[in-house]
């Protein structure tokens, strides 16, 4: 398309009017989409055909079957027809016999009784015939009809065949006619796809050159951009300047007392601006630093220097006394790691003892992780109940482990034992024989140290002297109870005595 016009293609048939250059893909995309319908029409009628074609086979060889099978039911129908003539005609023979063997009874005496169970036989076998006759008459019947139901079915079927067959050859006639309708789209398509190269190749030079347009535009636009930019800064330059030079001549006035005139009357030119500037920054610094002039100077001085003098002696005391109490630290350290060690020692040495005896025997004992630094050392317990080679308390039994705690709490309390204890379940997590031995430790250290013990054990309160329980008789209502041990055996022992 150019200027607005369009074009026409002949077709076979018919006239394709090409639509301005914008709506030319569009038709060439439905020619293409109908292309394609077409063609799937064309395969469906060519299952379609094939189908009918496969039906039409299998309705003649039907056909041929049944008119086999007909045939061979007429020869059956013949056969039965004259096998009933010949059972007809013995039993006419058969009536006559009998009709002579009761004429001749009285002569024929002695074999009636045979003859007459002869004729009980032939008159059920007649019956049994006559039910024979019955069923291929009925046979006969069925099979006509079956024949007549075949043969009107061979009819429809061969009608039905014949207007396939007329469709059949209608639908080829209307492949082949949009078979030439396809390729007239085809042709147009190429035409058409021919036309939309070239205006697809000049819309492309066209682009190209309105692209290099905008880039010539651009570049313009930046050049004009840059301009005005160094515009704006020089403008704000001047106005800077012009600002600068009224600060200048205000600051002359207000510092100097000069006017424009006089300064440029005793002025001189300087060579090195920098410099100068540098210098004159100097000079304004060391008069800053200089102050104001402070007449009460020398009494501030003398009254700092007492004040320095007084603070210097502090210091100095602070100093030795800091240093006295780095030696006494240092003493009480060497002190505590002597009073450690030895009472380490002895614990370890006990610990080891209380363990033999609450477990029957094993090794045990305590040492420091780190011996060079005992105060900040950790303690390192190794146990290994008797029969057990273990490596870490870790792989040891709950109850074991409280049994281990427990000889620690009663190998320190031997290095100096207290007055007073209280103990609150220790041994709830050992068995009856290891809470008899606990409990008879207990009782040989209640010599030099008095126990009070929590507990819901058994054998802990056989070994106790006084027990001391609580019950609520009334509801809401404690009542503490109390046994002395000691003196109920006492009086029992006494009764046995007596």
């Amino acid at each position: 398309m150019e200027n607005g016009k369009s074009y026409r293609i002949a077709g076979p048939g018919h006239q394709c009017k090409l639509r301005p250059f914008e709506n030319n893909e569009t038709e060439l995309k439905r020619a293409n989409e109908d292309k394609i319908r077409l063609l799937g029409e064309l395969k469906l009628l060519d299952e379609q055909y094939n189908t009918n074609k496969s039906n039409l086979d299998n309705l003649i060889k039907s056909k041929e079957l049944s008119d086999s099978r007909t045939k061979d039911l007429n020869d059956k129908i013949v056969e039965q027809e004259n096998k009933l003539k010949k059972l007809e005609n013995e039993k006419e023979e058969l009536e006559k016999s009998i009709d002579l063997l009761l004429s001749s009874k009285d002569k024929l005496s002695d074999v009636k009784s045979e003859i007459t169970d002869k004729i009980s036989s032939i008159r059920f076998e007649i019956v049994g015939f006559n039910k024979d006759i019955d069923n291929l008459r009925d046979a006969i019947l069925q099979i006509k009809q079956t024949k007549n139901d075949r043969v009107g079915r061979i009819a429809s079927l061969t009608a039905e065949i014949e207007e396939l067959e007329v469709k059949n050859q209608n639908e080829i006639e209307e492949i082949e006619r949009l078979s030439q309708i396809s390729s007239g789209f085809i042709s147009q398509s190429e035409t058409s796809e021919d036309e939309i190269k070239r205006l697809t190749e000049k819309r492309n030079q066209i682009e190209q050159n309105n692209y290099q347009s905008r880039n010539v535009e651009r570049e313009k636009s930046q050049d004009k951009e840059k301009l005005s930019g160094e515009l704006a800064r020089l403008t704000e330059r001047k106005e800077t300047l012009e600002r600068q030079y009224a600060d200048i001549i205000s600051k002359l006035y207000e510092e100097y007392e000069l006017t424009k005139s006089q300064a440029e009357e005793i002025g001189f030119h300087i060579e090195d601006i920098p410099a100068a500037t540098k210098r004159l920054n100097e000079i304004k610094s060391k008069i800053r630093s200089l102050g104001s002039v402070n007449v009460a100077a020398i009494d501030e001085y003398k009254e700092v220097s007492e004040r320095y003098e007084y603070m210097l002696a502090q210091i100095n005391d602070v100093e030795k006394s800091s240093a006295e109490l780095r030696k006494i630290i240092s003493g009480l350290t060497e002190k505590m790691k002597e009073l450690f060690i030895d009472k380490f020692s002895i614990i370890a040495s006990n610990f080891t003892d209380v363990f033999k005896e609450l477990f029957g025997g094993g090794t045990a004992k305590l040492q420091l992780t780190n011996p060079d630094d005992v105060l900040e050392s950790g303690i390192e317990i190794i146990a290994q109940p008797p029969g057990k080679n273990i490596s870490i308390i870790e792989q040891l039994s709950g109850g074991e482990k409280a049994l281990i705690a427990v000889s620690i709490y009663f190998a320190i309390m031997k290095v100096n034992p207290p007055p007073f204890c209280l103990l609150d379940e220790v041994e709830a997590a050992l068995d009856e024989v290891n809470v008899d031995k606990v409990a008879a430790y207990l009782r040989r250290m209640s010599k030099k140290t008095q126990f009070i013990v929590i507990t819901h054990r058994r054998g802990t309160m056989e070994e106790a002297d006084v027990l001391y329980g609580v019950t609520m008789q009334e509801k809401g209502v404690s009542k503490l109870l109390s046994i002395n041990v000691s003196e109920i055996e006492k009086t029992l022992k006494t009764k046995v005595e007596k």
